[in-house]
């Protein structure tokens, strides 16, 4: 079971879009302009957005799976890095 269907069980569907939201937004806060650094290949900037993810979902100590982090880790990247 995924980790959405178990919030929609739970009566609170939006949770991980909630969550999805404030790591998104945490995170272009933290990289702001580096965001947009044109000295960095598009494999850095990768490198930098994905760690940066995994420590802000540690940060906000998320109960996530494996793969769920994956996933939300993969969404978020490509949505700021404008490939979703």
């Amino acid at each position: 079971m995924s980790l959405a269907e178990r919030l929609a069980r739970q009566g609170r569907p939006d949770r991980l879009e909630e969550v999805r939201a404030r790591i998104q937004q945490g995170l272009v806060e933290g990289l702001g302009p580096r965001l947009y650094d044109t000295s960095l290949s598009e494999p850095q900037l990768e490198e930098l957005v994905t760690q940066r993810l995994r420590e802000l979902i540690d940060r906000f100590e998320v109960t996530l799976s494996a793969q769920e982090k994956t996933e939300l880790i993969r969404q978020i990247t490509d949505s700021v890095l404008g490939l979703g």
